[in-house]
């Protein structure tokens, strides 16, 4: 979505990191074909609403029918901000997002909370609260919201939790669940491990991939790529015992610093030009990525959010 505003340098630079072959126009257009896609598939595949409140994540992943994928955008945009009209709908038409404005400025509150209940509705309540109203600075005009819901069951649930305990940590520690798989899927390499195992109707797989080598985690990360990814995904069917953890891991990343040691610099910066999306200069202030994933005996459940906040440049209004 960011992209799609951007233009010049500020752009460029978000382009090498995609798709430096491509344009703008082209990259977004991918994206727009692969979402309304997915989204069709997902329609037919979870036809089911997941509920307003849930008692409870088992009883939850029990009535699943299958697996449950949501995705959401969002542009919320402040009363007085100036943003090119063709943007809204380049939002509203490839995105499938939600526009609407806000009094940033007036009530930073109302505004916090209508922005934090869209991620919250948009993540099924596993993300509850991004952000507060100190995160709205002066003059700042848009956020911008990516979230992911996923929520999936078991083709074969875990049968066993067994009376043992797992340490991520000398502080944390998990119980653990097992069970016999008949139809599964093994690979391994040199120095790793992967099992696939399928969620209820078996088009959706979660991968886990273990090192052979004692704290060589790091290592195999390093190495990862999309060829090894290929070598994780081939199928290969097997019956297997497995004993794992259950779990749930929260993750918070600043996407400002990562961003920059990819290329994408200027975005951050006062030379930044949206004028694709804004009559007035303004560059990303603030970029987070927030995560969660919960793995019980009876499936996962996960959610993402990533948001941008732009506030604006001293140098005043664009020509546009």
């Amino acid at each position: 979505m960011i992209l799609a505003g951007s233009d010049g340098n500020t752009a460029v630079e978000i382009l090498n990191v995609i798709s430096k072959e491509n344009s703008s126009e082209k990259v977004v257009d991918y994206i727009s074909k692969s979402l309304h896609r997915t989204s069709k598939l997902l329609e037919d595949e979870t036809t089911d609403k997941p509920p307003v409140a849930k008692k409870s994540k088992t009883n939850y992943l029990q009535n699943i029918k299958t697996f449950k994928i949501m995705i959401a955008n969002g542009l919320f945009v402040n009363e007085s901000a100036k943003i090119v009209e063709e943007y809204k709908a380049v939002v509203k038409e490839k995105f499938n997002g939600h526009v609407q404005k806000l009094d940033f400025g007036g009530d930073k509150n109302k505004s916090v909370e209508v922005i934090n209940k869209f991620v919250n509705d948009k993540t099924n309540g596993k993300i509850k609260k991004l952000m507060n109203a100190d995160d709205l600075k002066h003059g700042s005009a848009i956020v911008i919201i990516n979230a992911v819901y996923f929520a999936g069951r078991w083709d074969e649930p875990f049968k066993e939790k067994l009376n043992a305990t797992f340490y991520s940590s000398p502080q944390r520690r998990h119980s653990m669940m097992s069970s016999d798989f008949y139809s599964i899927n093994f690979t391994k390499g040199d120095d790793w491990e992967c099992v696939g195992i399928p969620y209820m109707g078996r088009k959706v797989w979660f991968f886990i991939v273990l090192p052979k080598k004692r704290n060589g985690l790091e290592e195999l990360i390093k190495k990862m790529d999309y060829s090894m990814f290929k070598k994780f995904v081939k199928e290969k069917l097997s019956s297997l015992t497995i004993t794992m953890p259950i779990f749930k891991v929260e993750a918070d990343y600043d996407l400002v610093e990562i961003f920059k040691k990819l290329g994408i610099k200027d975005l951050f910066e006062e030379s930044c030009d949206l004028s694709k999306m804004m009559k007035d200069a303004q560059y990303v202030s603030k970029a987070v990525h927030k995560a969660v994933i919960d793995v019980n005996e009876f499936g996962t459940e996960a959610a993402a959010v990533t948001i941008a906040m732009s506030v604006p440049a001293s140098g005043g209004v664009l020509n546009v």
